[in-house]
């Protein structure tokens, strides 16, 4: 069975896994310790998961015939 899909998802999803941990470390270069605190738990948070949303917004913008994914998948990790 060809799972086009599937196929989408396992080709952006290291791009959005490597956007998130980009995004990660700009906003750990916080200095106040309280909020680099809170900061942190949300980077643990936001860098675990199957990244389904953010491949579902890339598929959407393939769709509309976006086909740069240096253009899609910032807006995918957001």
């Amino acid at each position: 069975m060809n799972n086009k899909f599937l196929e989408f998802y396992k080709k952006v999803k290291p791009n959005i896994e490597k956007s998130i941990l980009e995004f990660n470390e700009e906003i750990l270069n916080e200095t106040n310790e309280e909020i680099k605190s809170n900061l942190q738990i949300f980077s643990d948070l936001n860098k675990k998961g199957k990244m389904l949303r953010g491949t579902l917004i890339a598929l959407g913008y393939q769709l509309t015939e976006i086909n740069n994914l240096d253009y899609v998948i910032p807006l995918s990790t957001s």
